[in-house]
């Protein structure tokens, strides 16, 4: 056994903050200069192809998506919790995942057919068997690499991810140059998986057998995973396949592009915090007070970076979507100020996935995602009548923040000996970001009509209101102890280097 850290020795509080910070850091890092590169990606696109380009490809894409729920049955998060791990576990997962693979691939092209004559577009039998390329070359990787995660080897994740995104993102934007059309997509789409399993060898040096000799070990945790994947395809897509029957391929781009960029934005900045804290959790799980309090950090410091990047987001939508993709998305703003927010929501819940997860209690989250689905379903099913797309995404996002109370009463708060300090690490960063877009709205430069000039006033603006709202009201709440506190805590040592410096 390892000796501990310096700061374990120091106290439980200390080590359990540094561990929760250093590693959402990394991730944090990573996600963010995978996005960063996504989104420069995205913008670079959307002004060489159409948003019908995108549309032919978002059709294809949601029901290749709802297929691909059954290949993320949770081999590598399996793996990153695995508290006896094996050679025969990375193996099982290995041959689990090609032959899942290659079920897929035969289930994308024999619906193709089906998803043509559903969507009236003929294009997509062919992009759609292409496409079907994507999961057997995907189901080579060398899940191996998860062993880095497992570690806290947050450096090495950090750096096989961004590699593979950025040559991604640079040999998809040559192909589009020369194509300039919905082709350039689906090679993009073909091109990260055959980057992402050479690098997956290149970086471990492990070499994964055919072999089901740990079937059980990782069946039992895959099976709710893969409950749980389903439902929240369902909550994440049925939307998508409303507007597209609706409006065709020209308006699902516009809606489809709004619904990414709102998760670039918010979610990748709060994902990396659940990546993080899996496998921290599960070497937290015979100290109970200190994964309470753990899940107390965690969601304070979740909720202050998730609501100021979904708020400010829909602060600056318009702007924002003239700046990045030109004057042909204009449709798409008020789709984005719908999906920023929800995506707030989304990420004020996310901290409930990776404690689930951790903790063996993920039947209880897929339930309640199910339940959310449905909810879902419901609303926009009542929100088709209007033949709005505006509408539908109004409809999705209520039923998302309806249920961020549903998920902190029946999952988070039961967990925690301190509600009040749950509940109020959430309602200080809400209170902030409702200040922030105030302000920012307030002093917004109408009279100006050159958003690349405004929307960086508008961005500062939010900057610096944010946390000083936040600090404000956390100041005159008694300074209880949260994400806020935590923080500073490891801000401090970065600030007093730099004024040394």
């Amino acid at each position: 056994m390892s000796e501990p850290r310096a700061e374990e020795r120091r106290g439980p509080s200390t080590a359990l903050g540094s561990r929760v910070i250093r590693g959402s850091a990394w991730m944090l890092a990573m996600r963010w200069s995978v996005r960063l590169v996504g989104i420069v990606n995205t913008a670079v696109l959307a002004r060489l192809l159409t948003p019908e380009d995108f549309g032919v490809v978002a059709m294809a894409g949601m029901v290749i998506a709802i297929l691909m729920v059954f290949d993320d049955v949770g081999l590598e998060l399996c793996i990153v919790r695995q508290p006896n791990l094996t050679h025969a576990h990375l193996d099982t997962a290995w041959t689990v995942r090609i032959a899942l693979s290659l079920v897929i691939a035969l289930l994308i092209a024999g619906a193709a057919p089906l998803t043509a004559r559903f969507f009236a577009e003929p294009r997509l039998v062919p992009v759609m068997l292409a496409l079907a390329l994507a999961p057997v070359i995907g189901g080579l990787w060398n899940v191996s690499v998860m062993m880095y995660l497992r570690d806290l080897n947050y450096a090495k994740d950090f750096e096989i991810n961004v590699v593979v995104r950025v040559l991604s993102a640079v040999v998809g934007i040559t192909v589009a140059v020369m194509l300039r059309n919905y082709w350039a997509l689906v090679a993009a789409m073909l091109i990260q998986p055959v980057i992402k399993v050479v690098a997956s060898y290149a970086y471990h040096p492990y070499r994964p057998r055919l072999s089901l000799a740990a079937i059980h070990d990782i069946w039992s945790f895959s099976a709710w995973m893969f409950l749980r994947n389903l439902a929240n395809w369902a909550a994440g897509r049925i939307d998508q396949f409303l507007v597209g029957r609706m409006v065709g391929a020209s308006g699902l781009g516009g809606y489809f592009v709004a619904s990414q960029i709102a998760g670039m934005v918010v979610m990748e900045t709060v994902l990396p915090l659940g990546r993080a804290l899996i496998p921290g959790y599960a070497k937290l799980l015979d100290d109970k007070a200190r994964l309470a309090q753990a899940l107390v950090t965690v969601a304070g410091v979740t909720a202050i970076i998730a609501i100021p990047f979904g708020f400010g987001l829909a602060a600056v939508a318009e702007d924002f979507v003239l700046v990045l993709l030109g004057p042909k998305w204009t449709a798409a703003a008020p789709l984005l100020q719908v999906f920023a927010v929800a995506a707030a929501a989304s990420g004020i819940m996310s901290p409930a996935g990776p404690y689930t997860m951790a903790t063996g209690k993920l039947r209880l989250m897929t339930l309640i995602v199910w339940a959310m689905a449905g909810a879902i379903a419901v609303a926009i099913a009542a929100a088709a009548g209007t033949g709005d797309p505006r509408w539908i995404a109004i409809a999705r996002a209520g039923v998302v923040i309806v249920f961020v109370p549903v998920v902190y009463g029946l999952v988070l708060v039961p967990e925690c000996p301190s509600p009040g300090r749950l509940v109020g690490g959430v309602l200080r960063p809400l209170l902030a970001g409702v200040a922030m877009v105030a302000v920012v709205r307030a002093l917004h430069l109408g009279s100006v009509a050159n958003p690349a000039i405004t929307l960086p006033i508008d961005v500062l603006t939010g900057a610096v209101t944010y946390p000083v709202a936040l600090l404000g009201i956390w100041w005159v709440s008694g300074r209880p102890v949260g994400g806020e506190g935590e923080l500073i805590a490891r801000l401090r040592p970065l600030l007093r280097r730099a004024v040394r410096g």
